[in-house]
């Protein structure tokens, strides 16, 4: 591993989501420059399976003015671990408990300018229970599509969700594995 010098950290943009910081570094063939990395709290998605079918949510994405078909996922609070998170996570967005959790991993999303980490889960046993919306969400819809359907979604382009996509390939190569 070859590491990079920093000289110096500048905060430049702060919220409650997510924080841009510009370091001065040094690369590692010796030349100087300047690399902006955003920081925000890790994730969680879920992939809620009811046999050969998932549940997804559609929202809107303000910052690409378009509604997405994605799995149920948010942030990860500080006094939780990623698994609580999912749970938690899956029962406000998409009104649904699991009695069976698995773990397919991790993936880093923008790797060039992001530092957070998304845990990826499967959940199954399904039973109902009611949502919570945040305010962003309040158009949320629930819906349950067949995974063969999904495919078809993705290679039309109507799923675009980074995270959806790696979840399935995660999922289907655990299972071929």
């Amino acid at each position: 591993m070859i590491n990079w010098k920093i000289n110096d950290t500048t905060l430049k943009y702060r919220n409650s989501w997510i924080e841009v910081r510009e370091h001065q570094v040094v690369f590692p063939g010796g030349k100087t420059g300047v690399y902006g990395v955003v920081s925000m709290p890790d994730t969680v998605a879920v992939i809620a399976r009811e046999d050969t079918a998932i549940y997804l949510v559609r929202q809107y994405r303000f910052t690409v003015n378009m509604d997405s078909w994605e799995l149920p996922s948010g942030h990860i609070r500080k006094d939780e671990t990623p698994q609580k998170a999912a749970e938690r996570e899956l029962r406000e967005e998409a009104g649904l408990k699991a009695g069976k959790w698995k773990s397919l991993g991790f993936v880093h999303p923008a790797l060039g300018v992001m530092n957070s980490t998304r845990y990826l889960f499967l959940a199954e046993q399904l039973t109902a229970a009611p949502t919570s919306h945040e305010d962003a969400e309040a158009c949320m819809k629930i819906e349950k599509f067949p995974l063969e359907e999904i495919s078809k979604m993705i290679a039309r382009n109507e799923i675009f969700d980074d995270y959806l996509i790696a979840a399935l390939y995660k999922l289907t190569t655990q299972n071929d594995h």
